[in-house]
């Protein structure tokens, strides 16, 4: 006769299956996982609980698959698009980082030819800053029209009214028959003629213009008389804030330019208005000195090759801290450099 089934065996076959079935429909549940890893800490060499790293959710990817940086980032979040395309947010109004499909200054120079970008490297100031300001009212003026240029005038006239939209553009040019010839072409700048280094010349042209400009390049004649006057003349005229460019230095090492041996040359206005700028006059070893008038108002030079930027005090100066320029013969220049314009 054949036993019976055990019964205590046929039912831990059966408790044993519905464990299995319940583990085999649990492990699919998000809920039932995060409850199994909370349970369960890491421990130290200690056996105490160390705390668990904090876990940074990321956003859910949109519909269009761009992909978003971790919520908790300090800056603003990343949409995934190129540095072109991404936008900031200022004064409440959203500003494009660029203005899609507009020429750069280099692009603009080159296409007209001018040998700020063709003969010299002075791009990478300019692109560096006047594109910060390109949209901006600026009230510009450039010694040179480019009348001694092989390729003749108006290269960098036509480029800095393509690039700056909003530009009151002023010229100074020593060349009157050029002027006269061209004049008809230049429609769109105001040309003032005459010599860069002539003090009346300039005092009639900070008249007549009005003064007050944004940017002032000097590209004129390139000797060491023109580009030290006119440095020192016109910078005091430039706005608060305005920067003064000073091209072609490579001149400070050429004799037919005026660097002669025992000359001053514009190099050497360079490295004492650096001089000037660094020099703390409150210590008693400087008593007796005083400062250049043009370095007064300065807040800093920048140097690149054979150019250098001069920047004006945000401040005019007397105001905020800003010491005031002394009157003429109030003691010797702590640079030794001369101001051939007393007063400015």
């Amino acid at each position: 006769m054949a036993k019976s089934p055990n019964c205590l065996s046929i039912s831990a076959c059966v408790g044993i299956i519905f464990i299995f079935a319940t583990l085999w429909s649990l492990q699919n549940r998000p809920e039932y996982i995060d409850a199994l890893r909370n349970q369960v800490q890491p421990t130290g060499t200690d056996g105490e609980a160390q705390a668990q790293a904090p876990v940074h959710k990321l956003p859910p990817v949109s519909s269009d698959s761009k992909t978003y940086e971790s919520v908790d980032h300090e800056g603003p979040v990343s949409s995934g698009k190129s540095g072109k395309e991404e936008s900031s947010t200022k004064g409440g109004k959203e500003e494009s980082s660029e203005k899609k499909g507009r020429p750069s200054f280099t692009e603009i120079a080159m296409k007209w030819g001018t040998d700020k970008v063709t003969g010299h490297n002075y791009h990478y100031m300019y692109e560096k800053y006047m594109e910060p300001i390109r949209d901006r009212k600026i009230k510009m003026l450039e010694i040179g029209l480019g009348c001694n240029m092989n390729y003749g005038p108006g290269m960098s006239y036509h480029t800095w009214l393509e690039f700056f939209p909003n530009v009151d553009l002023y010229y100074i040019e020593y060349d009157a028959a050029c002027v006269e010839r061209w004049g008809a072409n230049i429609t769109d700048a105001t040309i003032f003629t005459g010599d860069q280094s002539s003090l009346p010349f300039l005092q009639h042209f900070i008249s007549a213009s009005g003064g007050g400009f944004d940017i002032i390049i000097d590209d004129g004649g390139h000797t060491m008389t023109q580009q030290i006057t006119s440095a020192q003349t016109l910078f005091p005229i430039i706005k608060p804030g305005g920067i003064y460019f000073l091209e072609d230095l490579g001149t400070s090492y050429l004799a037919e330019y005026g660097a002669t041996p025992g000359a001053r040359t514009a190099m050497d206005m360079v490295t004492s208005l650096i001089h000037d700028l660094n020099a703390d006059l409150s210590y008693n070893n400087h008593k007796g000195f005083r400062k250049n008038a043009f370095s007064e108002s300065m807040r800093g030079v920048e140097c690149g090759e054979e150019i250098c930027a001069f920047f004006k005090k945000e401040m005019p100066v007397g105001h905020k801290g800003v010491k005031a320029v002394p009157k003429p013969g109030a003691g010797r220049e702590i640079s030794g450099f001369p101001v051939l314009y007393p007063g400015v």
